[in-house]
C-alpha cells in the first residue's frame, strides 16, 4: 500500500494514519511550498483544554514564489525552536500524557537548528513520531523517483505505478480532483482514509476539554498517549480491509 503526501510540520492525527496504515509514504519535496499551507505550519490548542486554536509558524528564508519545498530554508533566529515549544508546554502541560510526550519535544528541538531544509526538519520529525508509534513506513523523496510533473491524478498514479504498487491510501483533500477510474483502470486498488470524518464519528476525550478535529498529532498524543492512538488508528485500519 502506498501514500502520498508533501512533507508536513507536525501534521494531524489523519496524516499518521496513513502513514501507519502504508508500507511506502512518498513525500511530495518536489511541488511548490504553499506558504498558508501545512509544510511549514500546524494548528495547536491556544492554551490548556481550550476550544481555541493557534498556528505554529516556522519561519523561512525569502524564496521565489515557485520555490519548492525541498529548496525551502528555514531562517534560524535561535528564538522559533524555543517559542514552538513554549507555546506546546503552555498548551498540554497536565494533559493526560503530556509528561511522556515532553521529554521527546525537548529533546527533538534542541536539534532543530542544526536543519537548514524545511523538508529535512519535517522528515526528521515524522520518522521520530512514526517510530513513537511504533510502525513507520518507508519513507520515499518524490524528488528521488523521476516522476515528471503532471496533474495532480495523473502523477499520483504514476508514482504509485513506479513503487510497483497495487493499493493506493489516498486522504480526503483528494476528492476534489481523484478519478477513482484511472487508478483502477491501471490495476490500482484506491482506499479513502477518510481519517476526518471518522474522528468526527469518533471524537477522542480530552479530559473535560472540547474535541477540535484537524489539531497536529500531539494534540491525541496529549490526550490519548501512544497507546490510545495506536489503538484509534488500529480500529479504523481494520474498517479499511476489504470484507
Amino acid at each position: 500500500m502506498v501514500a502520498i503526501h508533501q512533507p508536513n510540520y507536525l501534521p494531524w492525527a489523519g496524516f499518521f494514519f496513513k502513514a501507519w496504515a502504508a508500507e511506502t509514504f512518498v513525500l511530495l519535496d518536489d511541488v511548490p511550498l504553499s506558504r498558508r499551507g501545512y509544510t511549514r505550519r500546524t494548528r495547536i490548542r491556544k492554551e490548556k483544554h481550550s476550544p481555541e486554536w493557534c498556528w505554529l509558524s516556522i519561519p523561512l528564508k525569502h524564496g521565489p514564489p515557485e520555490t519548492l519545498i525541498r529548496e525551502a530554508e528555514i531562517h534560524h533566529d535561535g528564538q522559533w525552536p524555543r517559542k514552538h515549544l513554549r507555546k506546546l508546554h503552555n498548551a498540554y502541560a497536565g494533559t493526560p500524557h503530556w509528561k511522556a510526550i515532553a521529554p521527546l519535544l525537548d529533546e527533538w528541538f534542541s536539534q532543530a537548528n542544526s536543519y537548514p531544509s524545511l523538508a529535512e526538519w519535517n522528515v526528521f520529525l515524522l520518522g521520530n513520531i512514526c517510530n513513537l508509534l511504533g510502525n513507520c513506513p518507508r519513507f520515499v523523496s518524490a524528488s528521488e523517483l523521476g516522476v515528471p510533473a503532471k496533474e495532480k491524478n495523473a502523477r499520483n498514479r504514476a508514482l504509485v505505478q513506479r513503487l510497483g504498487g497495487n493499493c493506493y491510501l489516498s486522504g480526503s483533500g483528494a476528492r476534489s480532483y481523484q478519478e477513482t477510474s484511472a487508478f483502477e483502470a491501471a490495476g490500482i486498488r484506491v482506499l479513502d482514509s477518510d481519517f476526518f470524518d471518522f474522528l468526527g464519528r469518533n471524537p477522542y476525550p480530552g479530559a473535560g476539554a472540547p474535541f477540535q478535529n484537524g489539531l497536529s498529532i500531539l494534540d491525541a498524543l496529549a490526550y490519548l498517549g501512544v497507546e490510545g492512538v495506536r489503538q484509534l488508528f488500529e480500529r479504523r485500519q481494520s474498517e479499511l480491509q476489504p470484507p
